[in-house]
C-alpha cells in the first residue's frame, strides 16, 4: 500500500502543478489566490480532522505543521514569481531537486542506508531530471535570438536564485513530513496538515492586504477561486498520501520515487491536456524516469 500511495502522491502533485500554468494562463492576482489556497487546505484538514476524531495533537504537532505551511506558502510564492520570466515546465522540472534535501535528511537524522539499487534508481531520477531541462529549453529556444544584455543576465541571476530559494523550501516542507512520521509514529495526520494551512495564511494575509492597495496586478474572480480550491485540495491529497507512505517506505526510496512520477505526471498532463510537443530529451528523460522509478521500487 505504501507504494501505491506514494505513485497517487506523485500524480496528485503533477496534477497540482497545473494549478500554475492555469493561474498564469488567466493572469490571476496572486495574493488573494493563495490566500484561499491556505484556506482551503486548513478547512480540507480541519474538516477531516473532526471526521475522523483526530486530536489537535501537541506542540511538536503543531510547531512541524507551522513550520511546513510557511515554508510551502513561501516556496509557491517565490514559484510564481519566477513564472513571469520562465516557463513552467523547465522551472517545476528543477524544482524537484528539492528531492535531494529530504534524501540526505533521510540519512544523516534517522540513520537510513540506501541499497545500490535505490542509489543508482536515484541518480536515473536526476539524470532523467537534467534531461527534461534540457528539452524544454531547446524547445523554447528561438533562432537568431540576440545575446543577452547586462539587464537580462542580472534578471535572470535574480530568477535562477528565487527558483533555488524555492527548491531549498519544497524540500524543507518534505522534511517536516518525514520528521514527524518518525517523531509521532501512529499519529493522526490532520492536525499536522491543519497547523500547515494556518501557517500558510500567515504568511498569505499580510501579502494579500499588501497587494490590494496595488492596481494593475491581476484579476480576481470565481475562475480564480476554483484555481486555488483546487490546488488547496490536491495539495492536502498529495500531502497525505506522501505522510501515509513515509510509514512503510524509507524516506531514500520514496522521495525520490515520488518525484519521479511527479515529473513524469506533468509530462503527461502537459501533453494531454495542453497539447504540447515532446522533444527527444523529453521522451529521453522520460524512458529513464522509468527505468529509475523500476530501480527504486525495486529496492
Amino acid at each position: 500500500m505504501g507504494f501505491i500511495a506514494l505513485f497517487a502522491s506523485g500524480v496528485a502533485a503533477g496534477a497540482f502543478s497545473l494549478g500554475y500554468k492555469m493561474a498564469g494562463k488567466a493572469g490571476y492576482r496572486v495574493a488573494p489566490l493563495l490566500f484561499v489556497f491556505s484556506l482551503v487546505n486548513a478547512a480540507v484538514s480541519l474538516a477531516a480532522s473532526l471526521i475522523l476524531k483526530q486530536p489537535i495533537g501537541d506542540l511538536l504537532t503543531i510547531l512541524l505543521g507551522l513550520a511546513t505551511g510557511v515554508c510551502m506558502l513561501f516556496a509557491v510564492m517565490l514559484y510564481f514569481i519566477v513564472l513571469r520570466s520562465e516557463k513552467h515546465n523547465v522551472s517545476w522540472t528543477i524544482i524537484q531537486f528539492s528531492v535531494l534535501i529530504p534524501f540526505t535528511a533521510g540519512i544523516v537524522l534517522y540513520g537510513e542506508t540506501p541499497s545500490f539499487r535505490a542509489v543508482t534508481g536515484t541518480v536515473s531520477i536526476l539524470f532523467a531530471l537534467v534531461l527534461f531541462g534540457i528539452g524544454k529549453n531547446r524547445q523554447k529556444g528561438k533562432p537568431g535570438s540576440v545575446s543577452p544584455s547586462a539587464e537580462d543576465t542580472l534578471a535572470k541571476t535574480r530568477t535562477a536564485f528565487l527558483l533555488f530559494l524555492s527548491t531549498v523550501l519544497s524540500g524543507a516542507a518534505q522534511v517536516t513530513a518525514l520528521v514527524f512520521v518518525a517523531e509521532r509514529p501512529g499519529a493522526g495526520v490532520f492536525p499536522l496538515l491543519f497547523a500547515s494551512g494556518v501557517g500558510m495564511g500567515l504568511v498569505a494575509l499580510p501579502w494579500m492586504i499588501r497587494s490590494a492597495a496595488v492596481s494593475g496586478a491581476g484579476r480576481f474572480g470565481p475562475g480564480a477561486l476554483g484555481v486555488a480550491a483546487y490546488m488547496g485540495v490536491l495539495n492536502t491529497a498529495a500531502y497525505v498520501l506522501l505522510l501515509f507512505a513515509l510509514v512503510s517506505v524509507e524516506s531514500t526510496i520514496a522521495f525520490p520515487l515520488r518525484n519521479a512520477v511527479n515529473i513524469v505526471s506533468v509530462f503527461i498532463f502537459s501533453f494531454l491536456l495542453f497539447r504540447e510537443r515532446a522533444t527527444p530529451f523529453e521522451l529521453a528523460g522520460a524512458a529513464v524516469s522509468v527505468v529509475g522509478i523500476a530501480l527504486v521500487s525495486g529496492a
